[in-house]
């Protein structure tokens, strides 16, 4: 859409349910809906960041280490500590997190994370669209991205030794400014209280 200049608010204001497709782009374009030329206020990317303790999320890591036969990839149950935070303002009956890990992003799109066992994730359509994307940048010296040409809310997770650092990009049309300071704090609180989400 960002390519073809369309706004994927007009989707929204026709009533057209998310996921959006290929399809619906040119649903935009034969509506005859122009691209604007001002930036409205929904337009901007706004930024919110956080920091959560590493403790408690590391302790877990290792005592499921020493009981699975296979380890667990963290950012699986990142991801389901994301979609459970969130599920607390989404309405949508079923939610999609693309974990993109490392500097490279390799993607991976899990359907309701926050509902099935991490040791047993449930993949998503690789062409299904996302309500979150997490960028899982731990591994990497990278603490925060905001990128304009996301159409969905986008959380950056860094690390230092001690702490994750958190960062939220979004905009007023994808998610509100109460909505996406709720969804950072519940996310922090989640990671530093892993045990809690999980039972």
């Amino acid at each position: 859409a960002a390519e073809r200049g369309l706004d994927l608010a007009s989707l929204v204001k026709a009533g057209i349910a998310q996921p959006y497709h290929v399809a619906d782009l040119d649903l935009i374009k034969s509506s005859g809906a122009a691209p604007s030329a001002a930036v409205s206020p929904s337009a901007i990317l706004s930024l919110v960041t956080a920091r959560a303790d590493a403790a408690a999320f590391d302790a877990l890591l290792e005592e499921m280490a020493a009981r699975l036969a296979q380890p667990l990839d963290p950012h699986i149950l990142v991801a389901g500590f994301a979609a459970s935070a969130l599920r607390e303002d989404h309405q949508a009956e079923a939610l999609i997190v693309a974990a993109e890990v490392g500097v490279e992003g390799a993607r991976m799109l899990y359907l309701d994370p926050d509902r099935h066992r991490p040791s047993r994730p449930r993949r998503a359509d690789k062409n299904a669209m996302p309500d979150l994307i997490l960028r899982d940048m731990t591994d990497a010296r990278i603490t925060a991205i905001a990128i304009g040409s996301d159409v969905v809310p986008s959380l950056t997770l860094g690390r230092d030794r001690t702490a994750f650092t958190l960062s939220l990009s979004f905009r007023e049309d994808m998610l509100s400014s109460g909505a996406a300071i709720r969804l950072i704090d519940d996310f922090a609180r989640r990671l530093e209280q892993p045990l809690e989400t999980l039972v």
